[in-house]
């Protein structure tokens, strides 16, 4: 998790939690997502790509409403498509404010999700375009396959995200007004 006004980034190795990281605002949730099952169920018969498609927008769609309704603002959110092991499956989410983040990071990790633990970190990359790859974004192809360190965000219907964050600007701004 991040917040857009962090702006002195602290380099740790990945896996370690240190005093430092509760300064950022940017939550990473590694391997929450197995992108990789479009891949081994177009290997089988029977693979409905629309399907596939629609079972990635659901997973998108809830953990977006969770996290924005019990934690804060989400600025931008995104499922890393990536072909290795360290970046593929991993869900990004960039808060408005670094206690959004905090709180996001300490409550989630305790709890499971499709029967599987739920493990954040919490990241010193500024905002989610500084981690994502550049030619991925533009072409959806990277001449770095797996050995690409940055992350190759999965394509969501950009009527789903318009409706989010629509919903969730109605959210908190009624909930300013109620204050």
């Amino acid at each position: 998790m991040f917040h857009r006004l962090y702006s002195d980034p602290v380099y740790i190795e990945r896996g370690k939690l240190l005093n430092e990281m509760k300064k950022s605002g940017r939550l990473e949730q590694s391997h929450g997502y197995n992108p990789n099952f479009l891949e081994e169920a177009a290997k089988k018969d029977g693979f409905d790509k629309e399907k596939a498609q629609k079972q990635l927008e659901q997973f998108f769609s809830d953990v977006f409403v969770e996290l924005s309704l019990k934690y804060g603002k989400i600025q931008d959110m995104g499922v890393a498509g990536n072909l290795n092991k360290y970046l593929n499956g991993n869900v990004y989410v960039e808060f408005e404010n670094e206690s959004s983040a905090s709180i996001c990071f300490l409550k989630t990790n305790k709890r499971w999700y499709n029967g599987k633990p739920i493990i954040c970190e919490l990241s010193p990359v500024v905002n989610l375009d500084a981690a994502c790859c550049q030619s991925y974004e533009t072409s959806s192809k990277c001449d770095r396959d797996s050995s690409c360190g940055y992350a190759h965000f999965l394509k969501i219907d950009p009527k789903l995200e318009k409706t989010l964050y629509a919903s969730q600007w109605k959210y908190y701004h009624s909930k300013h007004l109620d204050d």
